[in-house]
């Protein structure tokens, strides 16, 4: 097993920093129980530290795009991405897509759907 060069550290602050940024300042504006808003947290940051590179060699296509740093891109992605995921639980909450899912899964697997059996 190799070990971690003091540069590999750094290169993962790095990206940790403005994904941990981004994710805590969309966290300030998501509504929710503090057990949602942690899981998003904890699945916001390793997402942004993955999807911001390829945010920001997407960015520097354009001229404007030049002026978004890497960190900028991670930050971005934390916020923006965190405030779509918050909106699919808010739609997927209003529509009632879970029993509809559960009724869905339940005849695809030949099993009685638990809610059939509530009277």
């Amino acid at each position: 097993m190799s070990q971690l060069s003091p540069e590999d550290v750094k290169q993962f602050l790095e990206q940790l920093g403005p994904a941990a940024i981004g994710t805590a300042v969309s966290m300030l504006f998501t509504e929710g129980k503090w057990k949602k808003r942690l899981v998003q947290g904890i699945v916001g940051v390793p997402f942004s530290m993955y999807m911001a590179p390829t945010v920001f060699a997407a960015t520097q296509r354009w001229e404007w795009g030049k002026a978004v740093t890497e960190s900028g891109a991670g930050v971005l992605t934390a916020v923006f991405g965190l405030a779509a995921v918050s909106y699919i639980f808010e739609l997927w909450k209003q529509l009632q897509l879970g029993p509809m899912l559960r009724e869905w899964v339940a005849k695809r697997l030949g099993v009685a759907n638990p809610e059939d059996n509530k009277s």
